[in-house]
């Protein structure tokens, strides 16, 4: 083996190292077919069936199973085609899981009424009774019309179901009302208990 040969080969090993150093540093095509190729390599060379699966930031289980559960568009040759506008608006993490569960407000409580003051149920008493009085009025007395005399005045002729009767003016039926008026058309009675009740019975025919 010649010892010159092989100190040769060295020398023009470490000449092209050099060499190669410095056109790698100072060629920009040079750096850029280096970083093209070691790309190639590495896409080449990494194992499809050991790439880890990738997990969202802030997602679940939950979320990810929605994920995987969304149809495949390229399998559906739609993969050119804009999903309508529903799809785009839903949410991919959320609208393949149950529905939240409703709400449902409970109503307040209405607050009791107040209790009546002594002036309101006295008031409503009144009332009451007013209108007691005034279903006691002589409904069946229908007016039929008049009579004036001088000795006897103005005497109003009713019939009291099929019986013919002659009031004159201050007579009282049943102790409640007072004939107070006669007119052709009309006869009035005055409630004695609470003055301002009146009734009026309108003139009809003895038909009638």
């Amino acid at each position: 083996m010649n010892p010159l040969r092989i100190l040769s080969e060295k020398i023009n090993l470490t000449i092209s190292l050099a060499g190669m150093k410095q056109e790698i540093l100072t060629n920009r095509r040079t750096q850029v077919g280096i970083v093209i190729l070691a790309g190639l390599l590495a896409i080449l060379l990494w194992p499809n069936s050991g790439q880890p699966q990738r997990t969202l930031v802030g997602t679940d289980s939950v979320s990810m199973a929605a994920l995987r559960s969304l149809p495949d568009l390229s399998a559906l040759d739609q993969s050119s085609e804009i999903p309508p506008l529903p799809k785009l608006l839903r949410d991919p993490f959320l609208f393949e899981g149950p529905k939240p569960p409703e709400i449902i407000k409970k109503a307040k409580p209405l607050p009791p009424p107040p209790e009546p003051t002594a002036e309101e149920i006295a008031q409503k008493q009144l009332e009451q009774d007013r209108q007691l009085e005034m279903a006691t009025a002589p409904n069946e007395y229908r007016f039929i019309g008049f009579l004036r005399t001088s000795k006897a005045g103005v005497t109003g002729a009713f019939m009291n179901g099929e019986e013919p009767t002659n009031l004159k003016i201050g007579s009282i039926i049943r102790g409640r009302w007072k004939l107070v008026e006669i007119k052709e058309d009309n006869a009035r009675f005055q409630n004695l208990k609470y003055p301002d009740l009146f009734f009026a019975a309108s003139a009809s025919s003895i038909e009638n």
